[in-house]
């Protein structure tokens, strides 16, 4: 008995250890500036252009994790971008049964310059692809939080809404973790 109750305690604390840290990682509104704030408000046109938006950049995370986990050199990023193409493919899996629950058709192709990235990226490797693919990875996450966070500000249905805010931690979670590796490339 004794023996399950500290089991059970040691599950609970490192469960609530874990939740404790993407709960540490919300923002408070005087974390953001109101550049940011208006910013984000400006990339939110509507639910049908937002959940247009977030497909294309879910491809994109994958096509470019799955292009990085065979060319980059450190293994580092290659780590990185199995996990992205682990947890993208989640949230491009999400994506779709709230879109399709919206009726809204999202494209599974990637748009003209994410095509050009892919492309520049195909063509480099080594020290220079982990760099570039690493800055790439910063940038469009940046993007992606903007986005999320103008979904969260403005959208009027709530299951979009609700889409944005859960998923706004993972990514801002990456965004830190391609920061830290791009520091370091």
């Amino acid at each position: 008995m004794m023996r399950a109750l500290t089991l059970i305690l040691a599950l609970t604390m490192a469960f609530l250890a874990g939740c404790g840290q993407h709960l540490a990682r919300t923002k408070k509104e005087e974390d953001v500036s109101p550049k940011q704030v208006a910013k984000a408000a400006e990339s939110f046109n509507s639910e049908s252009d937002f959940l247009q938006k977030a497909a294309r950049e879910e491809r994109s995370q994958i096509e470019l994790g799955q292009l990085a986990q065979s060319k980059a050199q450190r293994p580092e990023v290659k780590a990185f971008a199995q996990q992205m193409v682990k947890e993208h493919t989640q949230m491009s899996n999400d994506l779709e049964k709230l879109a399709a629950s919206q009726n809204v058709t999202v494209p599974s192709d990637l748009d003209s310059s994410q095509n050009e990235l892919k492309s520049m990226l195909q063509s480099q490797s080594g020290k220079d692809f982990d760099k570039n693919y690493l800055n790439a990875e910063v940038r469009a996450h940046e993007q992606m939080v903007n986005l999320l966070e103008g979904a969260i500000q403005k959208a009027q249905n709530p299951a979009v809404k609700d889409f944005a805010t859960v998923h706004l931690i993972t990514v801002r979670d990456h965004l830190d973790a391609a920061q830290a590796l791009a520091k370091k490339a």
